[in-house]
Order: structure tokens, then C-alpha cells, then sequence
């Protein structure tokens, strides 16, 4: 899959890239572990909420653990709503962590939906390649902070929208 937007302008030497936002699912994925963790409390298959948790770092020198919280539904366009999300992370070898979280959706780092509203113009004129840009990065959608572990848990409340990605990195 391509991952940048091509747009050529009236001569064929000028040209811009644009990140699409498939660029900032693999950005997102990049920043997984590489070891899988187990996930219980999901909701059952006919939900729209999917968590994936890896470790990072290694058994002898924990680095931290990563989120991927995915709320999709087949055929889904339309923003549909947003998923409150309670998650406890049990058995870290760290009691303090800080916390930063990432996220994708139709207002955040969203250049298509952008193109979209703009009117789909075949190139974009300067003024608008100017949004394109300031969007296309992957964006944090909470400020960095510190937490500390209640009786062995960590517990974080996120919220997802419908359709949207969101990367929760611990780190201690």
C-alpha cells in the first residue's frame, strides 16, 4: 500500500508528498514490542474495541509495555461515537511509570478526510497543501505524565473514537 499522497502542480517537476494516514498505522505499529502480552476483559468478538499489549525492552531489562487500542467496524466511515476504555496492567516489574498516548481518527492526523473537506482538489493549491502538512504527522493526544502503581495495577481511562487508533506507551 502506498503510503504518501502524491499531488503533481502544473508542471510536471513540481510535485508534494503527503502522508496518508496509513503512514501513521505503521508509525503506531513500529513503536510495538516484540513480545505479545495476554489480554483479558476484552469484549467478546461483536464489539468494535480490539487491545493488543506488548513488552518492550527485554525479561532481564524491562523497557516498558505498549497498547494498541483499535474501535472498528466493518464498512464503518462515519465517525460513530467514542468507547470509553478502564484498563489495569498487572505483574510490570516497575511500581512508576510515565504514560504518553498517540492517536489516529478523523481529527487527529487525518490528511484523507482533510482532502476529503477540502473538496478532493486534484492538486492542492499552496494554502491548502500548507493544512495538508501541518496535520499529516501523527499527533499525541494526551500530555505525557507520571503514574504509579495502586496495589501491584496501573490503571489508565482512555477514550477511542469510533473509528480511531490509539498507542498508550508505559514507560518507566
Amino acid at each position: 500500500r502506498v503510503q504518501l499522497g502524491r499531488f503533481v502542480g502544473a508542471q510536471p517537476d513540481h510535485f508534494a508528498l503527503i502522508k496518508k494516514p496509513i503512514h501513521n498505522v505503521y508509525t503506531l505499529l513500529s513503536l510495538l514490542g516484540d513480545r505479545r502480552l495476554a489480554v483479558t476483559g476484552v469484549p467478546d468478538a461483536g464489539t468494535d474495541l480490539r487491545v493488543l499489549a506488548t513488552s518492550l525492552g527485554t525479561l532481564e531489562r524491562p523497557e516498558g509495555i505498549a497498547l494498541l487500542l483499535v474501535a472498528h467496524r466493518d464498512g464503518q466511515v462515519a465517525p460513530a461515537g467514542t468507547t470509553r476504555v478502564q484498563i489495569a496492567i498487572h505483574g510490570t516489574a516497575f511500581e512508576e511509570a510515565a504514560t504518553v498516548q498517540w492517536g489516529l481518527d478523523q481529527s487527529h492526523a487525518n490528511t484523507y478526510q482533510l482532502w476529503q473537506d477540502l473538496g478532493q482538489p486534484p492538486p492542492p493549491d499552496p494554502g491548502q497543501l500548507a493544512a495538508l502538512r501541518r496535520i499529516q504527522e501523527l499527533p499525541r493526544t494526551t500530555e505525557p505524565c507520571d503514574i504509579v502503581a495502586r496495589q501491584g495495577k496501573f490503571t489508565l481511562t482512555t477514550s477511542v473514537p469510533l473509528p480511531g487508533i490509539r498507542l498508550i506507551l508505559l514507560a518507566p
